[in-house]
């Protein structure tokens, strides 16, 4: 569902919210808080800040680009004196600077530049245009990708999660089956096959719940993806996920 609303252009705000159609087991794990992995992940995420950079430095290029195709008007003064000292030496290089000094010189000079048919000019400023919007419309695609790879994570973490619970729940009650299926073989009301066949599902359900751990690990990888941020230990995953409203109790598994 959202890697069609990205195909399509689409934001997070044209989305609907994902719901799971069977039922899992109640959990007490919160839900994430959505706007707060968002703001982080605006404020953290070094390729969004890099393209909004990006787009500062070619708006800048681009109204250099623009002026350079205006009529350019210069002022430029000067002032300055003469001296002369007929001898010889490098000292008298110096002492000219005090002697024979006419008097004090000033210049004005006045330039107009008028740019017309400058089609070298026009050309770069159309090059930076392009590059403007073209960076523009990079930071604006990344923005919008951004909160929808956030809830697509949480979501997915939302329900592996529930899955885990109902996984590992279900391998309990295949554990006591599996008992039960001994004391009735020990019995003599139950059969080898029937041992077998409940331990075969056990194992089945013990496969599930592994799987549903690496899903899960997998969710909670993309959530930090989509933030910037790489913890450094187990302290610190516990740490970012109790501060973003993330636990539970299969947090720890």
């Amino acid at each position: 569902l959202y890697a069609l609303a990205m195909t399509m252009g689409l934001g997070a705000e044209g989305s609907p919210s994902f719901r799971a159609t069977d039922t899992f087991p109640s959990t007490s794990t919160p839900t994430p808080d959505r706007d707060t992995i968002v703001r982080i992940a605006s404020r953290d995420r070094s390729d969004l800040l890099a393209a909004r950079e990006t787009v500062a430095s070619a708006a800048a290029q681009l109204e250099g680009a623009e002026r350079n195709t205006l009529p350019s008007l210069d002022l430029s003064a000067s002032v300055g004196y003469a001296g002369a000292l007929d001898r010889d030496g490098v000292d008298a290089f110096f002492a000219a600077a005090g002697r024979n000094v006419p008097g004090v010189n000033a210049g004005v000079a006045l330039s107009l530049e008028l740019p017309v048919s400058n089609t070298a000019r026009e050309a770069d400023r159309d090059v930076k245009r392009a590059q403007h919007e073209q960076a523009s419309i990079a930071a604006r695609d990344l923005e919008r990708q951004l909160p929808l790879a956030v809830i697509s994570a949480m979501n997915d973490l939302r329900l592996s999660q529930k899955a885990l619970e109902a996984s590992a729940e279900t391998v309990k009650q295949f554990g006591q089956a599996v008992s039960d299926q001994r004391d009735k073989l020990h019995e003599g009301v139950g059969t080898v096959i029937d041992l077998v066949l409940t331990e075969e599902l056990l194992i089945s359900a013990e496969q599930s719940q592994t799987a549903n751990q690496l899903r899960c690990a997998a969710a909670l990888s993309r959530i930090f993806l989509a933030m910037g941020t790489l913890p450094a230990s187990e302290g610190a995953v516990a740490g970012t996920l109790g501060r973003l409203g993330i636990g539970g109790s299969s947090g720890g598994q």
